[in-house]
């Protein structure tokens, strides 16, 4: 693992936003796949 640039709450806050949020969206696509409609969909 790379050494972490951020604070540990900040590490924390990111890492639950991914697993909770981003990850259910649009964890069964390949990165190629999302498209800017995906993106804009998310938001």
């Amino acid at each position: 693992m790379a050494k972490q640039k951020v604070r540990d709450t900040t590490f924390k806050n990111y890492k639950r936003a991914v697993e909770h949020r981003i990850i259910p969206a649009l964890g069964k696509m390949k990165l190629d796949e999302i498209k800017v409609g995906h993106g804009q969909e998310f938001v």
